[in-house]
């Protein structure tokens, strides 16, 4: 499966965000850009069809496109070493990349189980 280029997953996500939000509250103003966070409720499953991917995974391809690339606010530059001693600290008690990307909200956590 091959997803569509950034800008239209982004420009479809909106859409299908703002209808999303239409139907759920009246009187809702049209986001202009993107949230950091998708509300609860949010179907990607709808976005997918939208896009015209098909197949069983077609939504969750596109949530994790999203989460891991193209969500507002990730850093995609050098890592600092705050960011470095966090990870060892919290590695080495134990925890997951999960529990840590939660830690470091400004990175996805794919990047973070990357590093």
């Amino acid at each position: 499966m091959v997803l569509p280029s950034d800008e239209r997953i982004k420009a479809t996500v909106l859409r299908v965000l703002n209808n999303f939000l239409r139907a759920r509250m009246p009187g809702h103003v049209d986001l202009p850009e993107l949230p950091e966070e998708m509300p609860e409720g949010f179907s990607w499953t709808e976005a997918a069809k939208e896009l015209g991917i098909e197949g069983k995974r077609a939504h969750k391809s596109l949530r994790e496109r999203y989460l891991n690339s193209l969500a507002p606010g990730l850093i995609w530059g050098n890592w600092q070493r705050h960011e470095d001693d966090l990870i060892y600290r919290e590695k080495s008690k134990g925890k997951g990349w999960k529990a840590i990307s939660a830690l470091l909200k400004e990175r996805s956590a794919l990047s973070i189980r990357d590093r």
